[in-house]
């Protein structure tokens, strides 16, 4: 697609429908797709931002497919990607058949000045010398001096089905600013889980495990599911730098209810502390199914905390506040069923406004379509931006997310959203830009009448500035998300169709304006919904959207011709059919009311001091536009005296009718 998925917000007024945008929402775009290699590849399960590998400039990123065969069945595959077009720079395959490679990742970055950025790989599935399933991690450095990729540790799991490596955490453990690995064992102990922590060097992993953190005993709660660093209180160990904490997700534990989930901080001295837990009475909440950590959020200067909540009725995403660990915010799903917060990360700031953003996977929402949104943490119900997987495809688009980087050198961070199971679980990863600059979307303005035989003025402005580039006008009459036939994501509809292009003009600078006709063969009633898409050079944002509802104006008058002396011809349309039609003009104005009496009838007018000019029966020419309902009138040509040259004569017309007679508006000519 070419554009943002974004979602327009309105608010509905009495009699015209108009479309209020919230001001916070941006214009991102929808910048790149890049698909699994093969069927049950799982392409996305993981994804991972690795910073620059190749020294281009473009930040790179990792991306797991733990389904791949193309080594070993179901022995799972890791691709770096260059952020430049999204090749693949190098590929890490499995060394043995349903090791399931790449169910986990983290960037451990340098070491020791070695210059050489390293990958934990994890691989719980894997049967090693200690028993089937207990699993591993492989750490690879990338070496770009000799573009060379080197194995320079495996972990193994302890025991059988320990499940050793179903997820990693790169934490700064010793406050030597270089990263250490956590790693979650979730089958330790049957199923109790472990936290293991592993101190890092440019020689390598440091054995045994400096510190291992145990689940409850017997409580089968798979301790260690997800992982995430966090600096919660800028502590600093003697003598050194800040040291940071660990963020656990539980989403198996036991409140009072079966299976609600926990979040546990581990700070730098190894003490633990369980997060606030609004679900504790929830069954199946599964709070911490996924946790995030390590920016700012709510905008209290510290390192603050997300965990997801799926199993809730529509989804919900935690933040606490790193400073006290009080809960911040509560974010909510959509509908029920949506699984918002399966997937959930900290993203930094994306609307300019200095605090990071939350980006959240809802897999569930719309029949497993899914979807992924963009919120402020700070603000409740703020939505920055709304990305849709593709309808019907029952992918549960929004399975992962994550922050991957600039990938597009524009100064902001992408987001990726995996979508592991689309096509026969091959997988399919979509990266989003950010705006790059705080202009704010276009705005889009529609006023007029909005009566048949008038033109709509579309207005928009902050257009991206300079000249060039096209802009794409639509008109719908419906709302929601579809694509133009010109390949836009757009917001508007004809009733699930495409909606209309109405124009496609060169963009003149900051500003523009389209005219469009209403023609009576739109129903009275009809709401109309306008939006514009701006496309320079690739770059793309879209308008908001404005409207109004279609009026049947009833009979009206037009008048051709306004030279004097000369001839004009007075026409009326929408009367009644066959009905008699007369006609008037004065040059002393009217009033607002119909009080006004004519020469030689009964009814009265809004002319004062009117001239009777003319009648006829009204000529039905509506057989052509199929609607038998309305008369259409044209004079023969009424002769204009010369004194009427430098004045303003109005026109009526009534429609008479036995049970409905109808007066015509008053319209003004200025004669020449």
């Amino acid at each position: 697609m070419k554009t943002p998925r974004k979602l327009s917000l309105a608010s509905a007024a009495a009699l015209v429908t108009l479309l209020a945008p919230l001001s916070a929402q941006q214009d991102w775009v929808a910048w790149t797709t890049v698909d699994g290699a093969s069927q049950t590849d799982r392409f996305s399960f993981a994804m991972q931002a690795v910073g620059d590998w190749n020294q281009d400039g473009y930040d790179d990123y990792a991306v797991s497919s733990p389904g791949s065969d193309a080594m070993y069945h179901n022995g799972g595959m890791v691709t770096i990607h260059s952020g430049e077009n999204d090749s693949i720079l190098l590929t890490i395959d499995a060394m043995n058949p349903g090791e399931q490679l790449g169910f986990s990742l983290a960037n451990l970055g340098t070491h020791g000045g070695d210059s050489m950025p390293k990958l934990a790989i994890g691989a719980p599935f894997a049967n090693t010398a200690n028993g089937p399933f207990s699993g591993l991690v492989r750490i690879y450095a990338w070496d770009n001096v000799t573009s060379t990729l080197s194995m320079v540790d495996e972990i193994n799991g302890d025991s059988a089905g320990m499940m050793f490596g179903a997820s990693l955490a790169a934490f700064d453990r010793d406050g030597d600013s270089e990263m250490d690995l956590a790693v979650g064992a979730i089958g330790a102990n049957f199923q109790d889980g472990q936290v293991l922590t592993f101190e890092m060097s440019s020689a390598g992993v440091a054995l045994p495990a400096a510190d291992i953190f145990d689940g409850d005993a017997g409580s089968g709660q798979m301790f260690g599911w997800a992982l995430s660093r966090v600096n919660a209180d800028n502590f600093a160990p003697p003598g050194g730098t800040v040291a940071d904490d660990l963020v656990v997700g539980v989403p198996f534990a036991d409140g009072t209810a079966s299976e609600a989930g926990a979040v546990f901080l581990i700070d730098e001295t190894g003490a633990m502390t369980e997060l606030s837990n609004p679900f504790d009475t929830n069954v199946d909440a599964h709070l911490g199914y996924c946790v995030s950590a390590g920016l700012d959020a709510l905008g209290d200067f510290t390192e603050d905390i997300a965990a997801g909540a799926p199993g809730t009725a529509f989804g919900n995403v935690l933040v606490w506040s790193g400073e006290d660990l009080a809960l911040g915010r509560n974010l909510i799903g959509i509908a029920n069923g949506d699984r918002y917060g399966f997937s959930a990360a900290l993203i930094p700031d994306t609307n300019f406004d200095d605090r990071a953003d939350v980006a959240v996977g809802a897999p569930g929402f719309s029949s497993n379509r899914g979807v992924m949104r963009v919120s402020e943490a700070a603000i409740a119900g703020d939505n920055l931006y709304t990305a849709l997987g593709i309808s019907g495809s029952n992918a549960q688009f929004g399975f992962t997310v994550a922050s991957i980087g600039d990938i597009n050198q524009t100064g902001k961070m992408e987001v990726a959203v995996g979508t592991a199971w689309i096509a026969n679980n091959r997988g399919r990863l979509e990266t989003f830009a950010p705006p790059a600059q705080d202009i704010g979307p276009i705005t889009l303005l529609a006023s007029g009448s909005f009566n048949w035989a008038t033109d709509a003025v579309i207005d928009v402005t902050n257009l991206s500035e300079g000249t060039g580039g096209d802009l794409y006008w639509y008109v719908g009459t419906h709302l929601g998300d579809t694509v133009s036939n010109d390949g836009f994501d757009v917001n508007i509809t004809n009733g699930g169709a495409p909606p209309t292009r109405f124009a496609q003009t060169v963009s003149p600078g900051t500003s523009d304006q389209r005219l469009f006709p209403l023609d009576d063969h739109i129903d009275d009633g009809t709401v109309l919904y306008f939006q514009l898409i701006e496309d320079r050079n690739g770059f793309v944002r879209n308008s908001d959207v404005d409207g109004g509802m279609v009026h049947d104006p009833g009979v009206s008058i037009f008048v051709e011709g306004n030279q004097a002396p000369g001839t004009i011809v007075v026409k009326t349309r929408w009367g009644h059919f066959n009905s008699p039609i007369y006609l008037y003009a004065t040059p002393f104005g009217f009033t607002a009311g119909a009080v006004n009496s004519v020469p030689g009838n009964s009814w009265k007018i809004n002319l004062r001091n009117s001239r009777y000019i003319g009648s006829t029966s009204s000529t039905d020419i509506s057989g052509a536009l199929g609607d038998e309902d309305e008369g259409d009138f044209t004079s023969n040509p009424i002769p204009v005296p010369p004194a009427a040259s430098g004045r303003t004569i109005h026109f009526q017309a009534y429609d008479w009718d036995l049970f409905n007679p109808q007066l015509t508006n008053v319209l003004g000519v200025d004669f020449q």
